[in-house]
C-alpha cells in the first residue's frame, strides 16, 4: 500500500476526530491522522483486567538490531482492505480514510469471460471497470485475481477452481494478453495481476465453483505445486509482452500449515510453494501473495493459529511465522527474495462469526489489537503489502457495516496505525513483539502486550497510547493488550 499517495491530505484529520470522539486523546504538536467512527466500546483498563507491568520508567526497552529481513528506511505505506463486488462501488471510500493505498478485488472469472475458445465477453466485466475506475481515481493501487478455469480448458472435468490443461496453457496466456493489454492501461491501470486465489486448496475438498482455488493434489509432487510453477512460466512472458510494468503474483497461497523437511511430511499440502521454487516456474513470478489468518480465543487480546506458532507466551499474528517461512525457502534454494504480499490478514471468530462471542465486545477489542499489530509488524517485516480481509468481512472480520456505513474500533485502529506508521522508519525489532519506530518528528515504540520498554533518556516526556490513539496511564493499561509509546522528536 502506498501513503504517498494519500498521506498529505489527511494527516491533520484525525486530532479533531479523537477530540471529539475522546476528550483524552493524546495531542501532539503535528496531529496524527486517523479516521472518522463510530465511538467504540469501552477499551479494557485496569478496572476490567489488572496490568500486572511495571511504570516504563522502572524498565529498560526490550530492543535489539534490526534482523537482516527489515529495510530500516522510510518507505510508501502498506496497508490496504479488500472490498468485494458485491460490497458496492461506494464501499471503496472507506479505504483513504483508514489510510489504505492498496486493495484486492475477486476479480477475473476466465471461465465468464471466456466460455468458448476465442469467444471473449467483456461486458461482463462491467461492474468490475466501475470498481477500477473508482480505486484509480481515489489513488488506491489494485491487486487483479484472475481465475476459474472454463470447462473446454479444465485439466479436471467439472472442476472451475482446479488446474488448466497443460494443452491449454498457451489459450490462457493468450486470454492474459488480452486481457493485461486492456486493463493495464488508462484510465484502469492495474499493475499487480495474482493467478488465482489460494491455488493451494485441496481438490478433493473444494467445491467446483468456490472463490477458493483447488489445484491442490496429494497425488502430484510438492500437492500440485510444481505444475502451477510450469503454469507460470508458461504464460508470465505473454504477461508481460502486454504490460512490461506488469507484475505477476503468485495467487494468495493459504500455506494451510508448515510442512517439515522434505516431501515426506505430515504436512504435504504446505509443500505448495515449495513446488513452484522446484518448478522452472521459480523465476516466472514477480512476488508472492499469501493469506495469514488468527482464530479467537474467546478473550480480550487472545488468538492463535496452531498450525503456525512460535515459541512465545503471548500471541503474534501468524504472518510472521509465514513471512519468515517463506524467506526461509527462498533462501533454502538460493533464490534472492522476492516481494511479499500479505494479500488475506484478519482474525476471524467461530465458523459463521454469528456466535455469540464473536458479537461481543471483547472479540472487537482482540480485532482491534490485531489490526494495529500487524499493521506494525507488516512494516518491521518489510511486507510489500498488507491487506486486511476484508472490508464487511469474514466469519466477524468485518471492519465496516457496509449497509448503513459504521465503522468499527478495528477500523479505527487500523487506520490510527496506518497514520502513525504508514510511513515511518523502522529503527529495531526483537523479532517478535517490540517494533521501534521514528518519523521526521516523532519516535516511539509499538509493543504487542505482555512486554516490557522502558522510557529511558531517549523517551523523556513520552505518553503511552492505547490502539485508538488515546492517552493512556501505563498503569492502567491490560496486560496482553498492544499500545504506543511515542513522543516527539528524532532519536
Amino acid at each position: 500500500m502506498h501513503c504517498r499517495l494519500v498521506a498529505f491530505g489527511l494527516v491533520h484529520l484525525i486530532l479533531a476526530w479523537a477530540c471529539t470522539l475522546w476528550p483524552e486523546a493524546v495531542v501532539v504538536e503535528e496531529p496524527l491522522q486517523s479516521a472518522e467512527a463510530s465511538p467504540p466500546a469501552t477499551w479494557p483498563a485496569r478496572s476490567t483486567a489488572k496490568a500486572t507491568r511495571e511504570p516504563p520508567e522502572k524498565l529498560a526497552p526490550a530492543i535489539v538490531a534490526v534482523p537482516p529481513t527489515v529495510r530500516s528506511e522510510p518507505r510508501s505505506a502498506i496497508s490496504g482492505i479488500e472490498v468485494a463486488l458485491s460490497d458496492g462501488v461506494s464501499a471503496l471510500t472507506h479505504l483513504p480514510e483508514a489510510g489504505a493505498v492498496w486493495t484486492r478485488i475477486n476479480g477475473v472469472r476466465w471461465s465468464e469471460v471466456e466460455p468458448t475458445p476465442g469467444d471473449r465477453r467483456w461486458d461482463r466485466l462491467a461492474p468490475l471497470e466501475t470498481f477500477l475506475l473508482e480505486a484509480r481515481r481515489l489513488g488506491i493501487e489494485v491487486i487483479l485475481i484472475v481465475r476459474s478455469t472454463p470447462a473446454w480448458a479444465q485439466a479436471v472435468p467439472g472442476k472451475y477452481c482446479g488446474p488448466i490443461a497443460p494443452a491449454r496453457w498457451q489459450a490462457f496466456g493468450e486470454f492474459l494478453f488480452d486481457l493485461v493489454s486492456r486493463y493495464s492501461a488508462e484510465p484502469f491501470a492495474v499493475k499487480h495481476w495474482e493467478i488465482w486465489n489460494e491455488p493451494d486448496g485441496d481438490i478433493d475438498l473444494v467445491r467446483p465453483q468456490e472463490v477458493y482455488g483447488c489445484q491442490g493434489d496429494f497425488d502430484k509432487p510438492y500437492f500440485g505445486g510444481m505444475e502451477y510453477g510450469r503454469m507460470l512460466k508458461a504464460v508470465a512472458p505473454v504477461l508481460r509482452r502486454a504490460s512490461p510494468e506488469a507484475r505477476l503474483l503468485v495467487g494468495g497461497l493459504m500455506l494451510e500449515c508448515r510442512p517439515g523437511e522434505g516431501a515426506d511430511t505430515a504436512c504435504p499440502q504446505g509443500l505448495f510453494l515449495e513446488g513452484i521454487l522446484r518448478s522452472e516456474g521459480r523465476d516466472a513470478f514477480d512476488g508472492v501473495s499469501f493469506h495469514g489468518y488468527d482464530g479467537y480465543l474467546g478473550e480480550p487480546g487472545q488468538y492463535a493459529n496452531a498450525s503456525w506458532p512460535l515459541p512465545l507466551a503471548k500471541p503474534v499474528p501468524a504472518l510472521v511465522a509465514k513471512t519468515l517461512y517463506i524467506r526461509d525457502l527462498f533462501e533454502k534454494y538460493g533464490l534472492p527474495s522476492k516481494p511479499l504480499y500479505a494479500s488475506e490478514v484478519a482474525v476471524i471468530c467461530g465458523r459463521t462469526g454469528q456466535e455469540p462471542p464473536c458479537q461481543g465486545e471483547d472479540f472487537e477489542i482482540t480485532k482491534a489489537a490485531y489490526a494495529a499489530s500487524a499493521v506494525a509488524l507488516s512494516r518491521a517485516l518489510d511486507l510489500e503489502a498488507l491487506i486486511w480481509y476484508s472490508l464487511s468481512g469474514w466469519r466477524g472480520s468485518g471492519l465496516v457495516n457496509v449497509d448503513t456505513g459504521e465503522r468499527s474500533m478495528a477500523y479505527a485502529a487500523f487506520a490510527f496505525a496506518n497514520a502513525l506508521l504508514g510511513q515511518a522508519e523502522v529503527i529495531s525489532w526483537d523479532g517478535a513483539r517490540v517494533v521501534e519506530f521514528a518519523s521526521e518528528n516523532r519516535q516511539g515504540y509499538f509493543v504487542l502486550g505482555g512486554v516490557q520498554v522502558g522510557s529511558g533518556p531517549s523517551l523523556e516526556g513520552a505518553v503511552t497510547l492505547d490502539v485508538l490513539g488515546r492517552r493512556v496511564e501505563f498503569e492502567d493499561l491490560v496486560d496482553g493488550l498492544p499500545y504506543y509509546v511515542l513522543r516527539e522528536g528524532r532519536p
